[in-house]
């Protein structure tokens, strides 16, 4: 496993990673193509991020993007394809012949994560946190026909994505949220390791849901899932998008499939290394 950002083909653009499992993912994703191609870390600041576009992304083959640079690698690329144009956030950029082209493959990896595990996108939705993450999960929800609910730490502006779509939503603090709902979306990083105790909503939110997601893998059970569980909800965690959508980048950047089997055999290998 190659973690050197300027020694890969292949890397990760972010900021505090220490914690990722990307590497080991897509390790595993290239050992099942033949491929020996290497997978890195680059972690730079904002401040940072048109030096190391120029110095470092533009000669890799391609690399995944995660928080916070989401929505602003799109003011260095050359275009986005119609994923990325969906919610305006990439997760995937592939550079061939001189171009650099964002895609979003998280929106694969939730929308057959949530199929796979029997909950449908449709009906009340509640989404918690508008980032990049949010951004897709919301554009995904209302072509599903959701009634869609963002509630972030701040008012969240949805007038470009409801224009953009054609279709309308509502938008309130965290802290303001009522109705009950059929889905919960936790699109924030609150929970996430090594921060565990956190939780996105109060224990009074997520019992009015009839189903959550959270976008967050590490640690398997977050406080979200947790609370969820004990009230006999089903939950599903960001492990099987993570895998889901760092394979759809596979198929981006040199044409690999992959079978569901195949997949599911990573989400449990790397599960394993929780």
């Amino acid at each position: 496993m190659n973690l050197d950002p300027h020694n890969c083909d292949y890397l990760l653009l972010g900021r505090s990673l220490p914690h990722t499992l990307s590497p080991q993912i897509h390790k595993l994703l290239f050992s099942l193509t033949g491929r020996s191609a290497g997978y890195g870390i680059c972690e730079c600041e904002k401040d940072e991020l048109s030096d190391v576009y120029d110095s470092v992304l533009k000669n890799k083959l391609g690399y995944n993007v995660t928080i916070p640079y989401k929505c602003d690698i799109c003011r260095y690329i050359d275009g986005l394809d119609s994923t990325a144009e969906l919610c305006n956030a990439v997760n995937c950029v592939k550079n061939q012949d001189g171009k650099a082209i964002g895609y979003n493959t998280d929106i694969v990896g939730f929308t057959r994560s949530l199929e796979s595990n029997g909950i449908e996108l449709g009906g009340r939705v509640l989404l918690l946190g508008y980032g990049g993450a949010g951004k897709m999960m919301a554009a995904a929800a209302l072509q599903a026909g959701a009634r869609l609910t963002v509630a972030d730490l701040t008012v969240p502006d949805l007038s470009e994505l409801c224009h953009r779509l054609y279709k309308s939503a509502d938008a309130c603090t965290l802290d303001s949220i009522v109705g009950s709902f059929d889905l919960c979306i936790n699109a924030t990083p609150v929970g996430m390791f090594p921060k565990v105790k956190g939780c996105p909503v109060s224990e009074e939110i997520i019992a009015s849901c009839g189903a959550v997601f959270d976008a967050v893998y590490n640690p398997k059970e977050t406080v979200f899932l947790r609370t969820a569980r004990e009230h006999g909800i089903k939950g599903v965690s960001g492990m099987e998008m993570l895998v889901i959508q760092a394979a759809q980048s596979h198929t981006i950047w040199y044409g690999a499939q992959f079978t569901k089997q195949q997949l599911d055999d990573i989400v449990e290998k790397v599960r394993a290394l929780l």
